[in-house]
C-alpha cells in the first residue's frame, strides 16, 4: 500500500501542474524594491536594484521538475491501489508523456480522455476540470 509521503506528492503536483503557467509576482517584494530605489543616493546600488525589480517584475513560474520526479516515482502505484484510470490525472491537467513516465498505458486513439465513456474534459465537471 502506497504511504502518506506518496499521496502528498501526488497532492503537490496535482496542486502545482498547469496552476504555475503563469509568472508570479510578489508585491511586497516589488514595492520594497521601489521605495529602496527612491532613497538609494549611491547610483552603482540603484543599477542593481533596478535590474533586481526588473526580474521581479517579471515575474517567477515553480519549477515543477521536482513535484512531477516524485509524482511519477509513486502515482501509478497509488492509482492501482486506489483503482483510480489515467483519465481521471488527465482531467486534472496532468500531461500524457508524464502520465507515460509514471507507468500508466495510454491508449493511442480511441475515446477522448481514455475514458470508457469517451468524455472529453468538457464534460469534466467544473470542480475538477483543469483552468483554461
Amino acid at each position: 500500500m502506497p504511504t502518506e509521503e506518496v499521496v502528498d506528492a501526488i497532492r503537490a503536483y496535482l496542486d502545482v501542474v498547469g496552476a504555475c503557467s503563469e509568472p508570479a509576482l510578489d508585491e511586497p517584494a516589488i514595492q520594497a524594491l521601489r521605495d529602496r530605489i527612491s532613497t538609494e543616493t549611491d547610483v552603482m546600488a540603484k543599477l542593481l536594484l533596478l535590474a533586481e525589480l526588473d526580474r521581479e517584475e517579471r515575474g517567477r513560474v515553480v519549477d515543477q521538475s521536482a513535484f512531477e520526479a516524485a509524482f511519477v516515482a509513486g502515482a501509478k502505484a497509488w492509482a492501482d491501489a486506489e483503482d483510480v484510470p489515467a483519465y481521471a490525472f488527465r482531467a486534472l491537467g496532468v500531461p500524457d508523456d508524464v502520465l507515460r513516465q509514471a507507468g500508466f498505458k495510454l491508449p493511442s486513439g480511441g475515446p477522448a480522455y481514455g475514458h470508457p465513456g469517451g468524455r472529453a474534459a468538457d464534460d469534466v465537471p467544473s470542480a475538477v476540470a483543469p483552468p483554461r
